[in-house]
């Protein structure tokens, strides 16, 4: 039986925006299929797609490697715009160029010559300056050897190759296809295809041949033919009658074989590519902007990070708690502080910390008292980053960074309203524009494939060095405005190494903030929101009566509804109510009402449980009661009991529940108990809520309720002046 060995190194995927409709698993999936040894990706004027492409082929090869199959090899290239090699600098003509990494040092070039497109044609001269570890194929119908073929000017097809020889050596590529169906166009392909073999004989420049790959099987034609004619803004119709049938499949090695029978070496050539291309990690550990330490001495600059960190930290940790520090709050702070030196993250704590205290102090503005996980640290606390007392209100550090696996902080910050643009502005005028980036977006139609893009709500990267050696950077409007933003999409730009920031604006603060300032104007009082008392009556009345109109988190029908039936008598049960409000746990509210009010007795299938659960009224409503179950029931580590959530819980649920009717039986229970209590665990860790985050919203929620109780005339002004602001 004959063997047939080919790979596609020209593919567009759906980040080809409105020009590609195969998403990059259906590539991988079906190359894989037609056992491909490998396959390239090369969207076009642009990278998007390539980290996507590189970690799904690493689980791909994880999952081959345990079969004891050949890893499938990822060729990571883009197809570019580059001035003609053969025209005058002035000439504003361009052609298409595909180019593939063959080795680190080529992704990193080929990074930079995306950056320096940036969507817009690439002067040639870019090519001999980032040219080293690159592979270069002369690009099909709309390259610059393909149009001086087709019009048969010979000489400048002759310059046009001896540029690219002699910019690339060995690694230029004369690129044939066999695309076309129409009679003419077939004919006009093949008679530009016979020019370029004789050309290779007579310049020595090898043979390639490609299928340039838009969708992956023929029957995906109508769906591109949809896509194209909704890009261009015409009907399906009159898109097919003015563009000629290419067939551009992801064909198999079987059909690229035959079809290019009479050019064997033009197939073998796309084998010796495959075999130029090195193995090479893209991805690293994450990488923080080197903090300056103050008056430092030379030394290893991690632990320099890590002995001012930890200064700090005790130093404001004393000034809150007393010296000597309670041992509670010294333990906790010395845990907090070796997981974070272990993970390398001493510089990023102090980065946010410098950052928090720039936009309060420097720049005037509110910033919330946290938001997410994070507030589970009091490091994070001590250092002002967050206002909630991470041990007053029983939030866990793991909840935040898992000791057991290797995950980086992620530390979310709220501003009040304007206040992100006003911090970025700053980080870049502090590190530089080209070490700092908004992060892309990319919108989905309603074929399920890329349309547009946009910027991400609150992610923004802050590098040591110029990003583009990291990820490929593109500008993008965003209100008017020219913003530089990387790539990679928030799902995987991180793997690259680079520490994205979370900022947003919360208009709730913008209000709490023009509330003090008509207090202070009116009444003279200077109000620090801070250190109001946490059990207002005024405060708490209003809760109970429901008059939360304009009230962060708690304004809507429902909310007030159930604030009525609730009738909460602490802050703790405002942070249970807005918890269970946002979570499918909202069912189970009017059991918990009951048992809050003794209309149900409350029953714990172990006593232990009464410890963790009597704060809600002996139900689970947080995702940190279940990890405090874990350990005290199974003897869960800290960082395990963190599993016990989410999609990791339900990928290894059976792992999770072995574990623990092992650690439970050890520590005396039954198994019929044990069970009992798993399926109760397995039922709310699906949705129960993060506590960390629900304090701290519920507290601006608290907040913004105890100037309504007690300054009604200066929040009312100023929620007019909003409605008036909303109508202008």
């Amino acid at each position: 039986m004959k063997t047939y060995h080919f790979v596609h190194l020209n593919v567009h995927s759906q980040y080809s925006i409105q020009d590609g409709c195969a998403t990059i698993r259906q590539l991988v999936d079906t190359a894989i299929k037609s056992r491909m040894p490998g396959m390239a990706i090369t969207d076009k004027g642009n990278m998007s797609g390539i980290l996507e492409f590189f970690e799904y082929v690493c689980r791909v090869n994880k999952e081959r490697k345990a079969q004891g199959k050949k890893p499938f090899k990822p060729i990571l290239g883009c197809e570019l715009y580059v001035s003609g090699v053969t025209a005058s600098e002035d000439l504003e003509q361009s052609f298409r160029l595909t180019i593939l990494a063959k080795n680190l040092v080529g992704y990193k070039n080929l990074m930079k010559l995306v950056t320096i497109s940036d969507n817009k044609p690439l002067h040639h001269k870019a090519l001999e300056t980032y040219h080293e570890g690159l592979i270069v194929c002369s690009g099909g119908e709309m390259g610059e050897v393909y149009d001086w073929a087709s019009k048969g000017d010979l000489a400048n097809l002759q310059d046009a190759i001896k540029w690219y020889q002699q910019v690339f050596a060995d690694d230029y590529y004369l690129e044939l296809r066999r695309t076309a169906v129409h009679k003419d166009a077939r004919s006009e392909q093949e008679k530009v295809n016979q020019m370029l073999i004789k050309a290779a004989k007579e310049t020595g420049v090898k043979l390639v041949c490609t299928n340039d790959v838009h969708y992956v099987a023929p029957e995906d034609l109508s769906t591109y033919n949809t896509q194209r004619s909704i890009a261009q803004g015409t009907t399906i119709e009159e898109y097919v009658q003015n563009h000629p049938v290419l067939l551009r499949w992801l064909r198999n090695r079987k059909e690229m074989c035959e079809l290019f029978a009479d050019v064997p070496e033009a197939v073998a050539n796309t084998i010796e590519i495959l075999n130029k291309v090195e193995i090479y990690n893209i991805c690293r550990t994450p990488s923080m902007h080197v903090f300056p330490v103050p008056n430092a001495s030379e030394g290893d600059q991690s632990q320099l990070e890590a002995d001012y960190l930890e200064n700090l930290t005790l130093a404001s940790a004393k000034q809150m708690y007393g010296d000597p520090l309670p041992e509670e709050v010294f333990e906790r702070l010395q845990y907090e502080l070796s997981i974070i030196e272990r993970k390398d993250a001493s510089g990023y704590f102090l980065f946010i910390q410098d950052l928090v205290h720039t936009a309060e102090s420097e720049l005037d503005l509110w910033v919330g008292p946290g938001r997410g996980s994070s507030a589970g640290s009091l490091v994070a606390y001590c250092l002002g980053i967050n206002k909630i007392d991470p041990l007053k209100y029983g939030l866990l550090f793991e909840r935040f960074l898992n000791p057991d696996r290797n995950s980086f902080p992620d530390i979310d910050l709220d501003f009040e309203d304007g206040g992100r643009e006003r911090v970025i502005e700053w980080l870049e005028k502090k590190y530089g524009k080209e070490r700092c980036a908004y992060i892309i977006t990319y919108g989905i139609s309603k074929m399920k494939l890329i349309n547009n893009t946009g910027i991400h709500a609150c992610g923004f990267i802050v590098s040591d060095d110029p990003i583009s050696d990291w990820t490929p950077v593109i500008t993008v409007t965003r209100n008017g405005k020219s913003v530089r933003c990387v790539q990679y999409d928030a799902h995987c730009v991180e793997s690259t190494g680079l520490v994205k920031v979370d900022c947003l604006d919360l208009w709730a603060l913008s209000q709490m903030k023009a509330i003090c300032e008509k207090i202070k104007s009116n009444l003279g009082v200077d109000m620090d929101i801070e250190k109001i008392p946490i059990d207002d009556p005024k405060t708490i009345e209003l809760f109970q009566q429901g008059q939360t109109n304009d009230i962060f988190q708690f304004y809507s029908e429902g909310m007030r509804s159930w604030l009525l039936k609730m009738h909460p008598t602490s802050f703790e049960d405002l942070v249970i109510l807005n918890a269970m409000y946002r979570s499918r746990s909202m069912d189970e509210l009017p059991t918990l009402i009951k048992q809050k009010n003794g209309k149900k007795k409350i029953k714990y299938v172990l006593p232990i449980m009464e410890e963790y659960l009597q704060e809600t009224y002996g139900m689970i409503v947080y995702q940190e009661q279940i990890m405090q179950l874990s350990q005290a029931i199974a003897g869960f580590s800290r960082g395990e009991s963190n599993g016990l959530r989410g999609a990791n819980f339900r990928k290894k649920k059976d792992v999770l529940k072995s574990k623990f009717m092992e650690g439970g039986i050890r520590n005396g229970y039954t198994k019929r108990v044990l069970e009992k209590v798993w399926t109760e665990l397995e039922d709310k860790g699906a949705y129960a809520f993060n506590k960390s985050h629900a304090v701290c919203y519920t507290w601006i929620a608290y907040q913004m309720a105890y100037l309504k109780a007690n300054y009604p005339v200066e929040f009312q002004e100023v929620m007019k002046d909003d409605i008036r602001r909303y109508w202008d």
